[in-house]
């Protein structure tokens, strides 16, 4: 489905359950509706789709975006939440549902107080949220 906000048009579109939506960065309509076309096909093809990196990986690469982006304090939270975050969470980054969220969260509560675990969930949802935008 193609749309139009402000100047440009966006499309969106589900496939396999998962919602796609996107701005074209352009003002005609049937370029856009081309664009929105070759990305359909990008993803049932299968290009777009990287392979997520391991946990560990992505959160080296998120603390060092994080000393660049945000407070030292901010960041020092963020450094500290990872420490239990790794040694919990071992595999890719796609593998984290909320299921083995649920699990951290009960592994968690026998270590530490219930303020510590929402720190890390936060930053856990943090971390996520940063996945989702690379």
């Amino acid at each position: 489905m193609i749309y139009k906000r402000g100047k440009v048009y966006w499309f969106k579109f589900v496939y396999n359950g998962i919602r796609y939506r996107e701005s074209t960065h352009l003002t005609n309509r049937a370029e856009a509706m081309r664009m929105e076309a070759r990305r359909k096909t990008e993803i049932i093809m299968g290009k777009t789709r990287k392979e997520a990196p391991s946990f560990s990986d992505f959160v080296k690469e998120f603390l060092i975006w994080s000393k660049a982006q945000n407070k030292s304090s901010t960041h020092k939270r963020y450094r500290v939440s990872s420490k239990p975050l790794l040694k919990f969470f071992r595999g890719r980054v796609s593998e984290i549902d909320a299921a083995s969220v649920e699990r951290f969260k009960v592994a968690r509560l026998k270590e530490c107080s219930p303020a510590g675990v929402n720190r890390d969930l936060a930053a856990l949802r943090y971390m996520m949220n940063f996945a989702i935008t690379q």
